[in-house]
């Protein structure tokens, strides 16, 4: 929220109007919430302006001022940035301080490309795991990403996740659509990444109440009414039973967090963010498939919060995630983590965890996989103990590649597998397209080795293709394609030369001695299916040959293919008649 300087002054006007006679004891109510936030509000002000106090000065003074306040029960403060309030009734509101930079961005757990938190490669080292993540859709949830990235940087995490040879689902909500009733679905989700505002019992969702500062509610009815219109009677009965509370936030130059107040734009409007607390996070459904990532402030904390509510990191891991990974001081509390560090520790378990296919003990440890990130700018900045990136949960599941593929046409499944950043079939096409035939015209053939196809039936009338992706859709599956001479030489590469890189495509067994050098440590799971070639079936049990999109230069009525053979470790291309009917594999678009 931006409060100008006039809208504080407004606001002070408003409490004298508004302030309660000594001895006034009424049940805590959203009423008498919203106008201890407008007292803390004025408070806040009077000593950091008019007593000359520092921020985080005024922010103390302000919480022990609060302690003596009618209806309130406790008061709690974190980092002198935040202080937490109990009303007598059990109501929870709370006020912060959100230091910001020149450009508006927050300096906590936001902040923009012009403070230098650009998203960043990494480079890691990978590993292996025993389990996969089960779930390959991934949650970006972002309510306050207005705050937090530049304008296109958050499609630029979720281009990356997406784009890598995994082949991710990836999901983002932002601001306004990200709700509480959106975290119920947490657990639809293999990995979800909550982009966010957080407290030690709290996290921020998108919703938001706005009051007129020339107008405002005079009681409890006008207020709940006006609350009820601006986010529905739901929400408003889940801020009464303590699962949502009401926050009011004040912008400060950031620095050294003295440098004084943000005037942004006037308004009128006074506009409070709605945060879920872990009242409501406890009764999300269970998540036994879900990693969740809480990037934001406070996300590791597991000690008592002062508030009687259940900390933020026991309470997500009671919700049996595969993994979650926080934020976290020494002694298990949390504390306010910097933008800088939270996109940077983002980065890296995209890095780790969906390109590196890191497991989930190693995906936000350094290179070393034994050693812990740590916050060192917030520790040198305010001389705080230090603040560590930890996992909890297991250590085994991984992002694994491939699975299973399903021809809608036919209902045949095929493996798959992942090299570099190509998706492959991980069989051969046996799709019954006409013009296509069994090696010895047996079924049993098929079954074993998939069909043989000439040029003609794998292009399905497609213009040959050089380009990378070739574009052509032809034989294969709907969301695979063909691929040219140019996708075989990407996939190769990854096993050296072409003198040895035929020995890494085949099958150790069921091809004819000597097989020579036969690893298939791609996963292509080449078979000999042999070819047939306008007069005779050949090379049953020592050849595999697989189309490309890609046409002979030399001459038009020839196409190139890609061969190897059980008597060498090399892998050869060729020019072929296109009459000729060879195997094919499908490349994921």
């Amino acid at each position: 929220m931006r409060i100008s300087l006039l809208l504080v002054l407004l606001t002070m006007l408003l409490i004298t109007a508004c302030k309660k006679e000594d001895g006034d004891t009424k049940a805590s109510s959203v009423f008498q919430a919203t106008e201890v936030l407008q007292q803390t509000h004025g408070k806040f002000y009077e000593l950091a302006i008019s007593n000359n106090y520092t921020p985080q000065q005024a922010l103390m003074l302000t919480a022990d001022w609060l302690l003596g306040q009618d209806g309130v029960a406790s008061v709690n403060t974190f980092d002198s940035l935040y202080i937490d309030v109990v009303l007598n009734g059990g109501l929870q509101v709370s006020f912060n301080l959100n230091p910001v930079d020149d450009n508006g961005y927050s300096i906590f757990r936001g902040g923009g490309a012009s403070s230098g938190n650009e998203l960043r490669l990494f480079k890691s080292s990978g590993n292996s795991c025993t389990n996969a993540i089960p779930n390959d859709k991934v949650l970006i949830y972002a309510p306050a990403a207005n705050e937090f990235y530049a304008p296109g940087e958050l499609a630029s995490v979720a281009s990356l996740i997406g784009s890598s040879s995994k082949q991710l689902d990836v999901t983002v909500l932002a601001d306004e659509f990200c709700t509480p009733a959106s975290m119920a679905n947490f657990a639809n989700y293999g990995w979800v990444i909550i982009d966010a505002h957080g407290k030690p019992e709290s996290v921020i969702t998108g919703l938001k109440v706005s009051t007129d500062v020339n107008n405002p509610p005079t009681d409890e009815a006008e207020l709940t009414a006006l609350i009820k219109q601006q986010i529905g009677q739901t929400y408003l009965d889940m801020l009464l039973s303590g699962e949502l509370k009401i926050n009011a936030d004040f912008d400060i130059k950031a620095g050294n967090l003295s440098g004084g107040f943000v005037n942004a734009a006037d308004t009128n409007l006074l506009v409070y963010d709605i945060y879920v607390t872990t009242k409501y996070i406890k009764k999300l459904p269970k998540m036994p498939n879900t990693i969740i990532f809480g990037n934001m402030c406070y996300s590791g904390y597991g000690t008592a919060t002062g508030s009687g509510l259940e900390p933020i990191r026991t309470t997500f891991l009671s919700l049996d995630p595969i993994s979650y990974y926080g934020y976290t001081k020494q002694d298990g509390g949390s504390t306010a983590v910097t933008d800088w560090f939270a996109k940077k520790m983002e980065q890296w378990m995209i890095q780790r965890l969906v390109m590196d296919v890191d497991s989930t003990e190693i995906a936000h440890l350094k290179p070393d996989n034994t050693t812990e990130f740590s916050d060192t700018v917030l520790r040198g900045y305010e001389k705080l103990p230090r603040l560590y990136f930890k996992h909890y949960g297991d250590d085994t599941y991984c992002y694994t590649c491939g699975g299973k593929l399903k021809d809608s046409r036919d209902g045949q499944e095929y493996e798959t597998v992942c090299i570099g950043n190509q998706v492959w079939m991980a069989e051969n096409l046996n799709y019954n397209a006409p013009g296509s035939l069994c090696y010895d015209g047996a079924e049993a053939n098929c079954t074993s080795y998939g069909r043989l196809y000439n040029f003609n039936t794998i292009m399905a009338g497609a213009a040959p293709s050089y380009a990378n992706p070739s574009g052509v859709k032809g034989v294969c599956p709907q969301g695979w394609h063909v691929p040219s001479e140019i996708e075989w030489q990407v996939m190769l590469f990854n096993y050296g030369a072409d003198s040895v890189a035929g020995a890494a495509l085949r099958e150790t067994s069921g091809w004819d001695a000597p097989n020579t050098g036969a690893t298939n440590e791609s996963g292509f799971n080449g078979k000999p299916a042999g070819y047939y070639n306008t007069t005779a079936y050949l090379g049953i049990g020592t050849q595999a040959s697989w189309w490309t999109t890609t046409p002979s230069i030399n001459d038009s009525t020839f196409a190139l293919y890609v061969t190897t053979s059980n008597y060498y470790k090399s892998v050869a291309r060729y020019a072929g008649e296109r009459a000729l009917h060879l195997s094919c594999r499908c490349v994921k678009d």
